[in-house]
């Protein structure tokens, strides 16, 4: 049973992230360099392990400098074939710091090749973060798109006793990948167009709209259970400052 990670960046890869980390399992992992605009600095060590989403046979670089954020990574691995061909396919960001406990979870749980296992960093409290900006309509009409695709009714009742996956951050079987795409292609019009044509909350959004996915995922029984991802800190004191910047002029 095999998994790959691709840990997005789009400035620093920062040794100090990985220097508890066991070398043999960055062997599941590529650091994946985004914003062909920004210059990176990458350790020697790393440098064979990088790829730079521009250099993908499939290259879209308009999401980079639309706000897709992570999504523009979700998207480049999708569109890629090849980059999604593993069991099971995950995603990290620069500023996390990893520990062996991460994979040592992982392998564990993957020991009897079950493919239909979720792994994730962190989860919240649904309605606190659905109920801004669009507000629990806006996410109604949203779980209707997906009930349209999969020709299922759910109700975002179903999605409000939940909790919502956070940061950007999980390992998913690839079947499961490629289902969420599928759902972002066809949602993601109409989040735009409810978000009046503008990217500042764009981000905010699409992370939200993949939790709400896998809630559903996880009630029509896709998904066999989710597993939290030990060994993982995510650091804001290594969060790159152009990026703070970038953040604080669209606040």
């Amino acid at each position: 049973m095999n998994y790959h990670f691709y840990i997005i960046f789009h400035k620093d890869v920062h040794e100090e992230c990985y220097k508890n980390l066991d070398p043999k399992y960055l062997e599941n992992c590529t650091f994946f360099g985004v914003n062909s605009t920004v210059q990176k600095r990458i350790p020697t060590r790393y440098q064979k392990k990088v790829m730079f989403e521009r250099d993908l046979p499939y290259y879209n670089p308009l999401w980079q400098f639309a706000d897709f954020c992570e999504d523009s990574t979700f998207l480049h691995v999708y569109k890629n074939e090849r980059l999604h061909s593993y069991n099971y396919v995950g995603f990290f960001q620069y500023d996390m710091i990893l520990q062996n406990s991460v994979f040592e979870t992982i392998d564990e749980e993957l020991k009897n090749g079950q493919t239909n296992i979720v792994f994730y960093y962190h989860k919240e409290n649904s309605y606190r973060h659905l109920n801004q900006v669009i507000g629990l309509q806006g996410w109604q009409h949203i779980v209707n798109i997906y009930n349209e695709l999969f020709e299922t009714k759910h109700a975002l009742y179903d999605v409000l006793l939940q909790d919502i996956t956070m940061y950007h951050c999980f390992l998913l079987p690839r079947e499961i990948f490629r289902k969420m795409m599928l759902f972002f292609e066809k949602a993601f019009p109409s989040m735009f167009e409810m978000l009046g044509c503008k990217t500042r909350h764009l981000p905010f959004h699409l992370e939200r709209m993949h939790g709400v996915f896998l809630i559903l995922q996880k009630a029509e029984g896709h998904i066999a259970k989710m597993v939290q991802m030990p060994g993982l800190i995510h650091s804001d004191t290594l969060k790159d400052g152009d990026f703070k910047e970038r953040l604080l002029a669209k606040s």
